[in-house]
């Protein structure tokens, strides 16, 4: 560590390295301080020079600085500036995650409270064994109406609220809080017994015991002379009560975040933390961190101009000293697959032309996980290598998974794998012992294992079964039965679509509390999706049967599937969600399916509730901010979801970003390249060439027309020109449907 003999020199450095608001912040100790640092401003540098300040500057011991932090891998970077700045790691000086942090108080105090200093930490695995437990103390564990997952997450977010099993009861209005309330109450017992705490449990009761026992609450407090806090906006309830009770009395507190960057509510952010932050703390400074070093100037009047629609926020307006760069692209596509060719296409461009951008260097950000599917499939075909980032492979997700294996039991009923994944898929009272004696009797037998289900009754005396248990089996069976029978008669997504129907899946996925089953079944959809787009494009001599055609697409799926693993290293594109790219950068990024309904979400789309949709943009305005160079927004007149193709709005996010900010980039599809015209949607409307297709594809009111799957209808009105129309057609035998008639496939009789 530096002497502190080398003060002056360390002072003249910070002011040579810091801009005066990042030197005003790394420096003032006059009390309270909250830092407004706006995306790419250099807050991670504000507090490691504001912590090597304390120390090498003031002479502050290190053991009287607490920094905090939210992943250990920022807690890595932290120290390792730290330790740069400072020629070497003082010992003693704690930073760390809220988490560590807090395992680190209650493994020497929690004594005090009743905590073995021994304690275990349970993970997601051992907290679902108990969680189980719970349910079957209670005596509802025949109740499978509620997944473990489900249980865990509503006892999470009564932790996040700093509700304990007591106040969680008291609040219990309905017969499912009730029964959580319970399992909660339970499920704590366990722990305790087991001489457990989980992640919310540490910061809990470290509150607990910093608030209860004053002893060790005045030992922390006299020890963190000041206490620093990065990424404030994502705190939750009992991070937030954490730092004001280790700062109560002195108040050195230094809170580092951005209101206008808080995107995980649904974890249990509070971004009123940040929001409010001087309710708890008298004579606040606020300093504001404004320069950006990240970003053009277009990409960051772009940002400022959008999130300024927000009115929960604290003001502050984004600049640089970089370079002018390109307006924001705003890109007009005709359907979800145009905007697949195109965005692959651009990346493509921007690797192998002028620019030389590597593949790393470019990212593609989506709002939900389903619409990755189109994306991974583009790269195959175009042998663009890419990487998912945050997130599964679209096809290797379980819930896909799962429901691909109903369809290759149902292609191949010798399948014990997957007779294994989804026998018990919703549970049928069928444990793994049970299983494992059906698939060992079909063994014995030699036939195939679902032959050996619907047979349960059967060979349910040498299989050892229980009557229950053959019931189970049977029917099991039976669904496949079924669904064989319709084989003949359904298009291909059809029978899929009746298989996660009809098997309960769907129905699982829906009702579920849990929020990431709210995307599972989005997944569903797209899947379902997904095989309506294979059969029509499909092209064969003669007309396959339903099961033939559902065997190709599985066999298209391994060829994807072995693409992906080809992919794996080396330079990749990058595929992810908005949310995993918070924190990131790269110099170009794409923000596909800017549309009314999917970004901004239809959930904070229909919700009464004004800070629902705040939240979706502050996520759009992280996506902009993530763009050194350029960044697109992609948006497609018509999106098929559930095998439903619908038209779409663009996002009301593209018009509130300031016209000077963005340009339309107009695809001419003839050469597959862009133009960039003015920022004219109405002179948009007529240059933009909408499809590739060179048919004669006009249709009028009264026309008599055939559909390969849906039959003779006749045409009650179009809505638009050309491939670019919507018809209404009455079928004889399935009635109205409203078709894009650029993947209709309607011939006139």
């Amino acid at each position: 560590m530096k002497p502190k003999s080398n003060a002056s020199e360390f002072l003249k450095q910070m002011q040579r390295d810091l801009n005066p608001p990042q030197y005003e912040a790394a420096t003032y100790t006059g009390g309270p301080l909250l830092v407004l640092a706006g995306a790419g401003s250099g807050k991670t540098r504000v507090i490691t020079y504001r912590v090597a300040y304390l120390i090498s500057v003031l002479g502050l011991a290190p053991w009287n600085v607490l920094a905090v932090t939210f992943t250990n891998k920022a807690a890595r970077e932290m120290q390792e500036r730290v330790q740069g700045l400072l020629g070497g790691m003082p010992r003693g000086l704690w930073i760390g995650t809220f988490h560590s942090i807090c395992a680190r108080i209650l493994r020497m105090d929690g004594k005090a409270i009743g905590i073995d200093p021994n304690f275990v930490i349970y993970d997601t695995a051992d907290q679902s064994a108990a969680v189980k437990r719970a349910r079957a103390q209670c005596q509802m564990e025949k109740d499978n109406r509620v997944t473990p997952a489900q249980l865990l997450y509503q006892i999470s977010r009564a932790k996040n609220r700093f509700e304990g099993p007591d106040e969680y009861a008291a609040k219990a209005d309905s017969p499912f809080d009730q029964d959580v309330a319970r399992i909660y109450a339970e499920y704590q017992k366990i722990l305790r017994a087991n001489r457990a705490l989980d992640f919310d449990d540490l910061l809990l009761e470290c509150v607990r015991l910093i608030r209860s026992v004053s002893s060790v609450g005045d030992v922390y407090r006299k020890r963190f002379h000041h206490i620093l806090v990065d990424e404030y906006q994502d705190t939750n309830i009992p991070q937030s009560l954490l730092v004001r009770e280790l700062a109560r009395g002195h108040g050195q507190v230094c809170v580092v975040g951005d209101d206008d960057q808080s995107i995980y509510r649904w974890r249990g952010a509070a971004v009123e933390n940040i929001l409010f932050f001087g309710r708890d703390y008298a004579d606040l400074k606020t300093v504001r961190l404004e320069q950006n070093y990240r970003s053009t100037q277009m990409i960051l009047g772009a940002a400022s101009g959008l999130i300024q629609h927000n009115k929960s926020r604290h003001v502050k307006t984004l600049w640089t000293e970089g370079e002018t760069g390109e307006k924001a692209g705003i890109v007009r596509l005709p359907d979800e697959h145009s905007e697949a060719y195109w965005i692959c296409g651009q990346a493509q461009r921007l690797h192998e032309g002028r620019e030389k951008a590597a593949y790393g260097d470019m990212a593609i950000f989506y709002r939900i996980n389903a619409q990755s599917r189109l994306f991974e499939e583009e790269c195959a075909r175009r042998g663009i290598p890419y990487t998912i980032v945050g997130g599964l492979a679209f096809y290797q997700r379980k819930e896909i998974k799962d429901v691909l294996a109903f369809a290759r039991l149902l292609l191949n009923p010798a399948d014990v794998v997957s007779f294994e994944r989804i026998v018990n898929i919703p549970r049928r009272k069928l444990g793994e012992k049970t299983v494992q004696k059906l698939i060992h009797t079909a063994g014995d037998m030699n036939i195939p294992v679902l032959e050996a289900a619907r047979r349960a009754n059967e060979v349910g005396a040498t299989a050892g079964l229980s009557p229950a248990s053959r019931a189970g089996f049977e029917e099991f069976a039976n669904l496949f039965e079924h669904w064989q029978s319709l084989a003949g008669r359904l298009p291909a997504y059809e029978l899929v679509e009746k298989i996660v129907v009809e098997s309960g899946y769907m129905k699982l996925l829906e009702e579920s509390p849990d929020p990431q089953d709210e995307a599972r079944v989005e997944n569903v959809k797209e899947l379902i999706n997904s095989v309506a787009l294979f059969e029509e494009k499909l092209e064969t001599p003669a007309p396959l049967d339903t099961l033939s055609i559902l065997q190709q697409y599985l066999e298209n799926i391994a060829l994807i599937s072995d693409v992906d693993q080809m992919n794996e290293s080396g330079d990749a594109l990058i595929l992810m969600t908005v949310h995993s790219a918070k924190g990131l950068e790269f110099p170009y990024v794409f923000m596909a399916g800017m549309e009314e309904g999917l970004f901004p979400y239809r959930r904070a789309v229909e919700s009464p509730h004004p800070e629902d949709m705040e939240e979706e943009r502050r996520l759009c305005y992280v996506g902009i901010t993530r763009a050194k160079k350029a960044v697109y927004l992609t948006y497609a007149d018509s999106r098929q979801l559930y095998n439903l193709r619908e038209k779409t709005l663009p996002s009301r996010f593209i018009d509130e970003i300031p016209p000077k900010y963005r340009e339309h980039i107009i695809w001419n599809t003839d050469l597959d390249s862009w133009d960039n015209e003015p920022d004219q949607r109405e002179e948009q409307e007529e240059s933009v060439p909408h499809t590739r297709s060179r048919r004669d594809n006009r249709f009028s009111p009264g026309d008599m027309v055939t559909h390969r799957t849906f039959g003779f209808g006749v045409v009650l009105e179009v809505d638009g020109e050309g491939d670019r129309s919507y018809i209404t057609v009455e079928f004889q035998e399935v009635g109205r449907k409203v078709l894009a008639q650029q993947y209709a496939k309607l011939r006139k009789v």
